[in-house]
């Protein structure tokens, strides 16, 4: 065992994720923190998930199927233990100066952060994925920073999928998928897109949404608590909007169309057309609420092989399937080493 790793076991340390998931949050701030609490828990640290998902039963599912997980709606409801207890913030909303956030009895406080992410004081700032805009808070500027593509967190169900070729199947094999609620109605609205194509594919739409009344027989439609993996794994298609979801694609080498459908996704959704990660297909206005689609760059991910090829290839040397593994192992090492720092 390392000697980093054993110092927090002997303390007891519980590692607590203060996050929420709702229709309207959306649950890619839960997915990230499902990823990294998998790492946790596997170096043998329980874990606490602090906040309201009753919303989203299969995100529940998600939380609980993490060994020795702990699942409390009401930060009222969590005792936080003398200096043993590492916070983890992964939120847009919660507000920086609660007395939850803020109370001096934790060992240590990180942040999951992006430009849109309020300026919460922590110890630790893990930014996944590229700089977009996001700067140090100037009252942590002794914060350690953890940024880039390598601190990107896959969910263990993901990283452990092996995607041996790109498959050549007539009809193509599409999985349409917009995160876990699709506030902005991506799926919606592109579906009557894709269907007034002639093109022969076999469509799974992913998507809690009861009402689309889907008529084309190239289409079916599943719940999110469905093996979302399966799915992936055996698609020749991807079509998805730039969060959380489109860093779990890319790991794992799938031709792509990739959408902006909030504000937050544009880095993402630039990152990835920019690099040839995947092929954007259009962007939401929220002045407008309404999708712009662009129909050629789709119809390229049925026609051009060498597009695809040249995606997956990008995708698979970004080499952020163990990000999980990577961001919990210098978390850990950072804590300890404030720890020896503070005892001197």
């Amino acid at each position: 065992m390392k000697p980093s790793k054993r110092i927090l076991l002997e303390l007891d340390t519980r590692f607590v994720f203060r996050v929420d998931a709702s229709q309207t949050i959306g649950v890619g701030h839960v997915m990230r923190c499902v990823a990294i609490a998998e790492s946790i828990a596997e170096c043998g640290f329980k874990t606490v998930f602090v906040g309201n998902t009753s919303q989203i039963a299969w995100v529940e599912n998600q939380i609980d199927s993490i060994s020795g997980v702990t699942r409390i709606t009401s930060e009222s409801d969590f005792n936080i233990s003398n200096r043993r207890d590492v916070l983890i913030i992964d939120s847009y909303e919660i507000d920086p100066d609660s007395a939850f956030i803020n109370d001096s009895r934790w060992l240590a406080k990180a942040a999951l952060v992006d430009s849109s992410a309020p300026d919460y004081i922590v110890d630790i700032y893990i930014h996944p994925g590229p700089n977009f805009g996001w700067k140090l808070p100037e009252a942590a500027e002794q914060a350690r920073v953890f940024i880039g593509t390598q601190y990107v967190p896959i969910r263990k169900s993901i990283s452990e999928l092996e995607r041996t070729q790109l498959d050549s199947n007539n009809p193509k094999i599409i999985t349409i998928v917009a995160g876990g609620t699709d506030p902005s109605n991506f799926i919606k609205e592109f579906i009557p897109l894709l269907a007034s194509t002639t093109i022969d594919f076999d469509a799974r739409i992913i998507t809690s949404k009861e009402n689309l009344r889907i008529q084309d027989s190239r289409f079916s439609q599943y719940s999110p608590n469905i093996n979302l993996e399966e799915c992936f794994l055996n698609s020749d298609i991807v079509f998805t909007t730039g969060g959380t979801t489109a860093w779990e694609i890319a790991s794992l080498g799938i031709p792509m169309g990739i959408a902006q459908a909030v504000e937050n996704q544009r880095g993402n959704y630039e990152f990835f057309t920019a690099n040839n990660l995947a092929v954007g297909i259009g962007a939401y206005s929220k002045s407008t609420q309404k999708w712009d689609f662009y129909l050629n760059p789709i119809l390229s991910l049925f026609s051009s092989e060498p597009i695809k090829l040249i995606m997956v290839e990008n995708q698979l040397n970004l080499s952020i399937r163990n990000g999980s593994q990577r961001l919990v192992s210098d978390l850990i090492l950072q804590i300890v080493s404030a720890i020896k720092k503070e005892s001197k």
